[in-house]
């Protein structure tokens, strides 16, 4: 696990700070709470990729957004596997 921070976000994806290499795509994401001396992780997106994989120039790490669209696409996806 690394810890950073989010450093922009749009409606589709996050770019971030917290390390990742080659094998964390498809990783989570997430935001981690504190409340009333409890810890809630709540998953907010998907790792993607890193800077630089691929040829890929997008400067920093990438995520997709968990939102309403994203959701809708995994639970209608047939090819899913639990």
């Amino acid at each position: 696990m690394s810890t950073g921070s989010i450093t922009s976000c749009s409606n589709d994806n996050f770019d971030f700070t917290a390390d990742i290499s080659g094998g964390n795509s498809g990783g989570p994401l997430y935001v981690t709470e504190y409340l009333n001396g409890n810890t809630y992780n709540t998953v907010v997106g998907i790792t993607v990729a890193e800077p630089g994989h691929n040829g890929v120039n997008i400067g920093s790490n990438y995520a997709v957004r968990l939102n309403a669209e994203t959701l809708k696409f995994f639970i209608g996806n047939s090819n899913k596997e639990y």
